[in-house]
């Protein structure tokens, strides 16, 4: 099996870079721990991906976060894209039926780390759009950065990802006069990858097939590569420092019921338990708080 990876491309001139993902191991591992229809696992397969692209090109050295919220009250998806390529993602089912962007109230969050410790937000309007549409928009509303992004990710009868696979397309800011260049590229890329749950079939989501596609007949250099694998930050450490961070009269109120406290990851399904003697070492550390 290919092994899941982002490629990063820019043509000789310096007019274009291209970035192109392939998730489908990733995001087969995010899909198990996260129920979902059909539809819910496209939209949190494609800002999964989404969010690859986003920190490779804003943010590579820094962790992002994506959260879309679907119209009405149709729930939300997280997804975090770390520096190493860790990767995770996270459904949040709403009160009215299953994930969608069709109708009012939908809205992307797009959260970047910065050198400093602070965040950078841009927040869209993505009411009747797709994924790769409200991603489109975010960059030419919030980074005034002409982009294209195609996401491939034909599901399988299973609810598994075939392939999962993405690409983004960006006119550097600092050129000038490609704008014609631009528009051939636009239409080339309107026509030729229109379908691209075919494309991701075709090529098996090869990040550098797909870029060879892209920038056919222009001269460009391969610049770099990089892993992209499916992981969680939860641990024993971080269930212990959120009871600790209880009132006192609430970790008592759990040491009184006299059993085990058992919880799981939201995004990874990973499954905790803390023993009597652990609440009471916390409970100890509350001190007379």
């Amino acid at each position: 099996m290919s092994q899941d990876q982002i490629v990063r491309a820019m043509t000789n001139d310096g007019a274009f870079r291209c970035m192109a993902v392939r998730g489908t191991e990733t995001i087969n591992r995010i899909f198990a721990a996260q129920a979902g229809d059909p539809e819910t696992h496209r939209a949190l397969g494609g800002l999964v991906l989404g969010a690859l692209l986003y920190r490779e090109t804003m943010a590579p050295d820094l962790r992002v976060q994506c959260i879309i919220r679907g119209a009405g009250r149709t729930g939300s998806i997280v997804a975090d894209s770390h520096p190493s390529g860790m990767t995770r993602g996270l459904y949040q089912r709403g009160k009215d039926g299953p994930f969608t962007l069709q109708g009012e109230g939908a809205i992307l969050q797009m959260t970047r780390n910065l050198p400093r410790g602070n965040q950078h937000q841009g927040l869209i309007d993505a009411s009747n759009a797709t994924i790769d549409r409200a991603l489109m928009s975010y960059f030419e509303q919030s980074e005034q950065i002409t982009t294209m992004i195609g996401v491939g990710l034909p599901i399988s009868d299973n609810q598994q990802a075939a392939v999962a696979t993405a690409y983004l397309v960006q006119l550097l800011p600092e050129v000038k006069d490609a704008r014609d260049r631009l528009a051939v590229l636009t239409e080339r890329l309107a026509h030729d990858f229109a379908d691209m749950d075919a494309i991701a079939r075709q090529t098996d989501g090869d990040p550098k097939a797909i870029i060879e596609e892209i920038f056919y007949g222009m001269d460009f250099t391969f610049l770099s590569e990089s892993p992209v694998f499916f992981g969680c930050t939860c641990s024993e450490e971080r269930i212990q420092a959120s009871l600790l961070s209880l009132h006192r009269s609430e970790l008592m109120s759990l040491i009184d019921e006299g059993e085990p406290v058992e919880m799981s990851c939201d995004y990874c399904g990973a499954e905790y338990r803390v023993e009597m003697p652990q609440l009471r070492s916390l409970l100890m550390k509350k001190g007379d708080a």
